[in-house]
Formats: C-alpha cells, sequence, structure tokens
C-alpha cells in the first residue's frame, strides 16, 4: 500500500537529501521513505540530547550506577540513555568507579599466538577471525610489535623492487607517452 505523504523541507535539506540520493542512486522520495521506514522499526538511534550545564537528576545517575553494575560501558550506558558517553565516564568517576571495558592489554599468549601467525605469513583480518578478536586490534598490536603487515593472500607482502634501466642514455629521457594538454 502506498500512502502520499506531504512534507516541507527547507532548500537547503532537501538539495542535501537530494545529494544523497545522486551518490546512491535513489529518489529522494526512496530515500525519505527508508529513513522514515528506519525510524519506524527503531533502527535509528535517538538524537542526543544537549546539555543545559546543570547536574544530571538522581534518578538518571542511579541508573549510570545500576548499568554500570550489570557491566555495561559507558558508551553503552550513553545510548540507552540518550546521554554521552564522556557525560556517563564523568558521573562514574565521581562515584569511584573503574570502567567496564574489555582487557585492554591481551593475554601474553594472545600476543605470542599473534607473532606466529604472522611470521606464517597470516593476514591481520585472518588473524583477528582465528582468535575471535578485531582485526584492527591486530594490527594495532602487529605495529605495536614491529611486525610486518602480511597481505591478503597469507603470504608476507614482497618487498618493493626497483628495476633499473636497459640503456643508461634514457635516464635523462622520460618514455610515457605524452597526453596534450587543453
Amino acid at each position: 500500500m502506498t500512502i502520499p505523504v506531504r512534507s516541507e523541507l527547507s532548500d537547503q535539506d532537501f538539495a542535501h537529501l537530494h545529494h544523497l540520493g545522486e551518490r546512491h542512486g535513489i529518489t529522494v522520495g526512496s530515500l525519505v521513505a527508508e529513513l522514515v521506514r528506519r525510524h519506524l522499526a527503531g533502527e535509528c538511534l535517538p538524537p542526543k540530547q544537549k546539555s543545559d550545564g546543570l547536574p544530571l537528576a538522581g534518578e538518571v545517575v542511579a541508573q549510570i550506577l545500576a548499568l554500570h553494575g550489570e557491566g555495561r560501558s559507558d558508551m553503552a550506558i550513553g545510548r540507552e540513555l540518550g546521554i554521552t558517553s564522556a557525560t556517563v565516564a564523568r558521573y562514574r568517576n565521581d562515584a569511584g568507579l573503574e570502567p567496564n571495558v574489555q582487557n585492554l592489554r591481551l593475554p601474553d599468549s594472545t600476543i605470542d599466538r599473534i607473532r606466529e601467525l604472522n611470521a606464517q605469513g597470516v593476514s591481520d583480518r585472518e588473524i583477528g577471525r582465528r582468535l575471535g578478536i578485531a582485526n584492527q586490534r591486530v594490527s594495532n598490536y602487529r605495529n605495536s610489535l614491529g611486525l610486518p603487515k602480511n597481505s591478503k593472500g597469507g603470504r608476507p607482502r614482497a618487498t618493493t623492487h626497483t628495476y633499473p634501466l636497459l640503456d643508461p642514455a634514457q635516464a635523462d629521457t622520460d618514455t610515457r607517452e605524452k597526453t596534450p594538454t587543453c
């Protein structure tokens, strides 16, 4: 069923939607319909509330502390309560609580396994998949350990080669095809 909807958008908002539609190859109407569908399905995050500079109400602080006690991260608490994670962190710190985050440092056995797999030529993505950690985290550890990056094919990345010119007299001549300038 199709229901016609009338809405008034500012020229700036319409231009923004038109630009997005062009980028994704869809009409403004289709784009708006998809955004409304996502909103009604609850797939959109609520807009962040602007801070008025006043302290949070006591019941909100109690909710922060209760959710923290359940093991939720600052970001997850902020999303649920419609406040920023920085605000959650401030009230959590005021209560003298440590953040609920995944252990920031990987166990030594996991770091050793990253070294082994990297030496075998396994990519960061595959190492992350095998060890159950994010490939960006693998990349960060690999960089901090000074290990080389491996290509997607599972082999160490080949070193770059420089090829000498066949004729030393060509050294000063540009052999690339010239393109006319307009």
